[in-house]
């Protein structure tokens, strides 16, 4: 029944999120928990699957996690949940008229702007990125300091997830950063700066997998190394500044396509 759905949706051009495990998917090295991705395509005659998963490229940098084919199989298997039951949920199709090429990317650049803004509106309802625009970003920065590491302690030591989450936020921001790096760099004929803000968005991607880096370094020195805390406090700001400045040169940009 569940692969009946799954194939009936599919066939009138509407994905299906899946819920997997993560231990079952080949092209993510071993690591346990469940997981979402977007079944987008099926071929029963090669008994494949077409789907995409934005976390695959975190793991995996040889792979973006667009159009990832993998055998039927596989996916049932993975698809079994901790009590052998199957989940998927379907998108509703709310227009017989898809958007042009055109208008896809106007809607998404123009999201993607509105978000380094701050508009929480923009953002899913149910939403696994965090919404951090430039305002949030200037107060992570001066939040920064020695005197706020003993709240940090605190947080960590009634909230175990504390590091967790922020490793998780720093890989969300980056992927995020970086697929619209690479959607930019696939629709140059339809923005004239896109190669430009291509560039700034992988630049500041990249930044992201360093703030996790240095977030890391910093919880694993000891308390009472305190000058090295300070310089690890001063080097996470370094990389927020250069966060802030690219952010700050895309919304300078203005352009005009942007949706109000």
């Amino acid at each position: 029944m569940y692969w009946t759905n799954v194939k009936e949706n599919i066939s009138q051009n509407i994905p299906v999120i899946a819920g997997v495990m993560l231990e079952d998917l080949p092209y993510i090295p071993y690591e346990p928990g469940g997981h979402v991705i977007l079944l987008v395509g099926f071929n029963e005659a090669n008994n494949t699957v077409c789907l995409h998963d934005s976390y695959a490229g975190v793991v995996n940098k040889s792979i973006n996690g667009d159009y990832i084919y993998l055998p039927i199989d596989v996916l049932k298997e993975s698809t079994k949940s901790i009590d052998d039951r199957f989940y998927f949920e379907i998108f509703e199709k709310t227009s017989h008229t898809p958007k042009s090429k055109k208008e896809a990317f106007e809607l998404a650049h123009s999201r993607n702007i509105q978000k380094m803004k701050g508009d929480a509106k923009v953002y899913p309802k149910f939403c696994w990125v965090p919404i951090c625009g430039i305002h949030a970003l200037i107060f992570f920065k001066h939040s920064n300091t020695i005197r706020n590491l003993p709240i940090s302690n605190f947080i960590r030591k009634i909230n175990e997830d504390y590091d967790y989450l922020f490793v998780y936020e720093c890989n969300m921001l980056y992927l995020e950063k970086h697929n619209m790096s690479q959607y930019l760099i696939e629709h140059t004929d339809l923005y004239p700066n896109a190669l430009h803000e291509a560039e700034l968005l992988d630049i500041e991607a990249k930044n992201w997998l360093f703030l996790d880096f240095k977030h890391m370094e910093l919880q694993s020195t000891p308390i009472f190394r305190i000058p090295a805390k300070i310089l690890l406090l001063k080097e996470i700001r370094d990389i927020l500044d250069v966060i802030i400045s690219i952010e700050k040169d895309i919304i300078a940009l203005q352009p005009s396509i942007v949706a109000s």
